[in-house]
């Protein structure tokens, strides 16, 4: 098992629309972190993490997602999976 305490968050700025915080693991394959995201992100092009698959949970707000050119509305209480290495882009208030 492991414990990780909330302010083991490390807070990241990925731009001027996203700020996360991150936590680590002793894990390769889990990432975690807490994003917020404000107009879109990325604001040009997209994202993809080449490591490891991600989970999202919309804690607030709404917006959109696509992944890999599929875009689907998402609000609060969605959970979305996706893979490494696939494209992404967030829009909204997320």
């Amino acid at each position: 098992m492991e414990f990780i305490r909330a302010e083991e968050g490390h807070i990241m700025q990925n731009g001027e629309n996203c700020t996360a915080t991150e936590y680590s693991t002793s894990s390769k394959s889990i990432n975690i972190a807490q994003v917020k995201i404000s107009d879109r992100f990325p604001e040009i092009g997209v994202m993809w993490n080449t490591k490891v698959e991600e989970v999202a949970y919309v804690e607030s707000g709404e917006g959109v997602v696509s992944i890999n050119g599929m875009s689907q509305s998402i609000k609060q209480g969605d959970v979305i999976l996706y893979k490494a290495d696939e494209k992404v882009f967030w829009e909204g208030e997320l």
